[in-house]
């Protein structure tokens, strides 16, 4: 049983703040989304494609599995998240070289978003 201090038989428990994507690129069901990573040779990006869908119980669901309706679009996808990846990459250059201290990230609204 957990105690008021957050500890657990003695040993503390530490809860991992939830990860956000560093962006999200949609084209109706599919989507494009890019993950931010940190190592010792610096930050680098992946990207997850997905097909969002409706199962019969009326829940959200993704899906890794495309039609080939679905091809042309997820190669846009592609490479827009390629271009935005670019990008950031760039900036996060630019910030380091600056001596600048931030994530160099844009926020909703900027200049740097991708229209979808």
């Amino acid at each position: 049983m957990a105690t008021k201090n957050g500890t657990r038989g003695g040993a503390a428990t530490q809860v991992a703040p939830k990860q956000h994507p560093a962006q999200t690129i949609r084209y109706g069901r599919l989507k494009a989304t890019i993950w931010r990573q940190e190592s010792d040779k610096g930050p680098w990006y992946s990207v997850v494609l997905a097909r969002t869908y409706r199962d019969q119980a009326g829940n959200w669901q993704s899906s890794g599995s495309f039609g080939r309706d679905d091809l042309l679009l997820l190669a846009k996808l592609a490479d827009q998240a390629h271009s935005w990846i670019c990008r950031q990459l760039a900036k996060d250059a630019a910030t380091e070289s600056n001596g600048e201290v931030g994530e160099g990230e844009d926020g909703p609204g900027q200049a740097g978003d991708i229209p979808f």
